[in-house]
């Protein structure tokens, strides 16, 4: 009789734990918390360069921008940014210029041309340790100083241009770390690393740009 009792016992223990786990409701991944982020957005138009930027910076999503602009300084096309979320004003912007395409790495947002990643952003530096820095434009200098940067710069016939104004971009209501923002990277590539150092200060944006117009091929590193 005992043994009777048991057997139906067993079986709903078993059945229990699945039908807790089918009416569970599930939870929204990490990337769906960002990318389905409520925002607000301006209405009036704007270069896609500086949608992106805006986009961006209301989210307090941290991002990487790339432009590469010929002898006309960058697309002229005007960018009217649609819809609630994060996801659908980046759509929007890619939408209206097939030249770009966005992805998330890791919790940051970068803009990138469809044609392929420019080339001083594909090299692989060995080591990069930020130092003592303790905010973005600081590591970013670091960065582009490493002399794997200066060298395959020199081999691809660019120019590094230091006439930006190199000012990183504080959100309202936040300060700059006063902490070093310690990162300690090994193998990886230079848009690897421009996305740990604004996931390290866990907002802004970097801004890598390229010109190359007859025998002028410059480059440059900003932040916002």
């Amino acid at each position: 009789m005992r043994s009777c009792l048991y057997v139906p016992f067993v079986l709903l223990l078993i059945l229990l734990p699945s039908a807790r786990s089918h009416n569970q409701v599930p939870r929204l991944t990490s990337t769906d918390e960002l990318l389905d982020r409520p925002i607000s957005i301006p209405g009036s138009p704007s270069s896609i360069n500086s949608a992106f930027e805006d986009v961006m910076i209301a989210s307090g999503i941290p991002a990487g921008e790339v432009m590469i602009q010929g002898c006309a300084r960058g697309s002229r096309r005007a960018v009217r940014v649609h819809g609630g979320t994060v996801r659908e004003a980046l759509d929007s912007i890619v939408g209206a210029d097939s030249k770009y395409r966005w992805e998330l790495n890791d919790g940051v947002v970068d803009l990138l041309p469809v044609e392929g990643l420019p080339s001083l952003l594909a090299v692989r530096i060995e080591t990069f340790d930020s130092k003592d820095a303790t905010d973005i434009t600081s590591a970013g200098t670091f960065l582009f100083a490493l002399p794997e940067i200066q060298d395959a710069a020199a081999k691809l016939g660019l120019t590094h241009n230091v006439s930006g104004t190199g000012l990183g971009y504080v959100l309202p209501g936040q300060t700059q770390p006063q902490e070093a923002l310690k990162i300690r990277l090994q193998s990886v590539t230079v848009v690897n690393t421009l996305n740990s150092i604004v996931r390290a200060g866990q907002h802004g944006i970097w801004i890598y740009r390229e010109l190359h117009c007859g025998t002028t091929n410059l480059f440059d590193l900003n932040f916002r």
